[in-house]
């Protein structure tokens, strides 16, 4: 059996102004699927900007910037240079 792709590439080619066209004109279609809803956050933690793609669907984040291992090891970090930083208490020099 040969098949001609070069019939395929000429209907999909946006130089003709042809639009792509179903081969099964039965053929079930897959549902509308919703895109992701950008949302940006700060962290109370680190105070950093956090950018997430949450589905609309079901309410799980699918994508976030910076990851959240991230956002974890940052505040673990600040919270140990704030505990390694002396302590500032003002001396009372009165005679």
């Amino acid at each position: 059996m040969q098949v001609d792709i070069r019939d395929r590439e000429r209907a999909n080619d946006p130089r003709t102004g042809t639009a792509r066209t179903s081969e099964r004109a039965d053929e079930p279609r897959s549902p509308a699927v919703a895109a992701p809803e950008p949302r940006i956050r700060i962290d109370r933690d680190t105070k950093a900007v956090v950018y997430q793609e949450v589905d609309p669907s079901s309410g799980d984040v699918v994508v976030q910037l910076p990851d959240p291992v991230v956002l974890k090891a940052r505040a673990y970090a600040e919270a140990a240079e704030a505990r390694a930083r002396p302590a500032a208490h003002p001396v009372d020099r009165t005679a």
